[in-house]
């Protein structure tokens, strides 16, 4: 599912929210890859205080936080691999958008570690993708706008997207599609 980004981020602005849309989607990604049986209302306590101005509207900001923490969570359950990250589209300037992934690869490792999670017993491959975000995380975001920049882009997006859904896989104790059929 694709929301709109730039209408989305100015909902939250309305509703004086301090947080991106990639940032949001990345706190709830991240309590569910740590944890896939999150309650949304713990997940709710520990991001109200931090990413309310105020608490003006509490029911239309709680209302949009339990969207985004459900799809969350329908998209990472999904067997067919339908997460995808909440991004500026396609045809925002290519620095917003890295930013954008800046911002959500920030808040994914900030998510993770609210929610307490540990390096042990992650697979080689997990570890690699975790060290791989903090690298992506602090990426420059100004590009000279070729296409190669456009092409690396939509790879980086692509490899975490990958990479969530297999730390949701792995630290869910859940089997892959591929090997329940087996």
């Amino acid at each position: 599912m694709q929301i709109p980004y730039q209408a989305f981020s100015s909902h939250l602005k309305s509703l004086e929210v301090l947080v991106s849309p990639a940032e949001l989607h990345a706190q709830a990604s991240a309590m569910l890859c740590f944890n896939a049986d999150t309650h949304y209302q713990h997940w709710l306590q520990l991001t109200m205080a931090d990413f309310c101005l105020s608490e003006t509207s509490p029911e239309a900001v709680t209302e949009v936080f339990s969207a985004v923490f459900e799809l969350a969570k329908k998209e990472l359950k999904d067997s067919a691999y339908g997460y995808q990250l909440i991004l500026p589209d396609d045809g925002v300037d290519l620095s917003e958008r890295l930013k954008a992934v800046s911002e959500w690869v920030q808040a994914f490792l900030s998510g993770l570690g609210q929610a307490g999670f540990s390096h042990a017993g992650l697979s080689a491959e997990s570890r690699e993708f975790i060290a791989d975000l903090n690298a992506i995380g602090q990426m420059d975001n100004q590009v000279e706008g070729l296409e190669n920049d456009e092409m690396d882009y939509q790879q980086v997006v692509e490899y975490i997207r990958c990479g969530v859904m297999l730390l949701y896989t792995e630290l869910n104790h859940i089997q892959p599609v591929s090997q329940r059929l087996n």
